[in-house]
């Protein structure tokens, strides 16, 4: 599961739990601390969103809509000094905030993440798939 730098890599494993956790919760701010300022985000079925505030503002606009709870396993995660790659698979169920009914599926996920100037791990990509 470990590659590579193992200090780092479970550190971005924590900070990917951390990111699950507050996601899970509906925290934007939580989950925006965790990606660097130039992100790339890469959904599925949507263009590319570059940057950590339009990031934001797509995640506002899900979350005002749905509520999401996903679970997520990493299965490798390989690290360097300064890169760390991880991917695995997750189950995301999604509900409608309207009462509507809840939907679940399973995908894959990868993200890449880097140490910004002062250190601190961020994400960098990060692009998943789903499969109803």
């Amino acid at each position: 599961m470990f590659s590579g730098d193992l200090e780092a890599a479970r550190e971005v494993e924590a900070l990917d739990r951390a990111w699950v956790e507050a996601f899970n919760r509906g925290d934007i701010d939580a989950l925006i601390s965790l990606y660097a300022e130039d992100v790339v985000a890469i959904p599925p079925d949507h263009p590319n969103i570059h940057g950590r505030e339009a990031v934001a503002a797509w995640l506002r606009t899900s979350f005002r809509t749905h509520r999401f709870h996903q679970e997520l396993t990493n299965d490798e995660v390989h690290a360097g000094p300064d890169w760390a790659v991880m991917y695995g698979h997750l189950k995301l169920t999604v509900t409608p905030r309207d009462g509507g009914r809840s939907t679940t599926v399973s995908g894959k996920h990868m993200v890449v993440w880097r140490r910004d100037d002062r250190g601190a791990w961020k994400a960098w990509r990060d692009i998943w798939s789903v499969a109803t």
